[in-house]
């Protein structure tokens, strides 16, 4: 259990006024197995994947917040305009999960799953959405705050000659629906996604040097990473689109 306080702080793009400090009730509880299989009872025999380590770990996680500072909305001559605001009562509950693999030789896995569910309890002082209008913020998630994010990683190496080794492999992403700012508006949610990347390539045996091919988004997968307002005009900035090149790197 932690007990932390955050500064106050200004907002400097809008410099209306000063936001009270934050204060947080942390409870975290984590576990890593590093042998797991070497747990169980000797007289199951090993199985064939037993050499994953370590086979998980993860973390259970609960903030209870008072005054956190986030972003809202403020009235002003040239319109609505983002501003922090303090949320008098919050919290969020999580969970994550990660394990690492290397089911044959040459072959690694990496799995890793979040899930964080944010929740606004109380109104800040005066709630409004995106265009100005009165709202709550009661019951809403965290701005670009998704519920689940997700990762999947695999390369798998082979040698070459004695001092050269090929790979290649690829990884899958994911993240669910979010909103860009507090107010509840379909405008400003943010579907989920799914991205897709692959890679293939040489490198020294000891690791010093690699040089790959690469390929980022290749379903050309359309998704948004940002909406906003600017006076009367909603605009959303989109994420990369299908991208490869070439890359090296090098290790002092």
């Amino acid at each position: 259990m932690a007990h932390a306080i955050r500064a106050s702080q200004t907002d400097l793009k809008i410099k209306f006024h000063a936001v009270d400090p934050h204060t947080s009730l942390t409870r975290q509880k984590g576990f890593k197995v590093d042998d797991f299989y070497a747990a169980r009872s000797r007289t199951i025999p090993p199985l064939p994947w037993s050499n994953i380590a370590p086979p998980f770990s993860g973390a259970a996680f609960y903030y209870d917040y008072r005054d956190k500072q986030l972003i809202g909305w403020a009235n002003t001559a040239f319109g609505p305009l983002p501003q922090l605001v303090n949320i008098p009562k919050s919290r969020v509950v999580g969970a994550e999960l990660e394990i690492t693999a290397q089911p044959v030789d040459g072959l690694r896995v990496i799995a890793g799953v979040t899930y964080i569910d944010s929740k606004v309890k109380n109104d800040p002082a005066l709630p409004l959405d995106s265009f100005g209008q009165a709202a709550s913020y009661v019951g809403e998630s965290f701005p670009n705050t998704p519920k689940w994010n997700g990762l999947v990683d695999a390369e798998y190496s082979f040698p070459m000659t004695g001092q050269l080794n090929a790979f290649f492999g690829g990884s899958a992403t994911f993240r669910t629906k979010t909103s860009s700012f507090f107010g509840g508006l379909p405008d400003f949610r943010m579907p989920g996604y799914s991205l897709f990347d692959v890679r293939a390539g040489f490198e020294s045996e000891d690791g010093v040097w690699r040089v790959q091919a690469y390929g980022r988004n290749i379903t050309n997968k359309w998704y948004w990473v940002n909406v906003g307002v600017e006076t009367d005009a909603i605009h959303r900035a989109p994420g990369m689109g299908a991208t490869y090149g070439l890359g090296l790197s090098y290790r002092y």
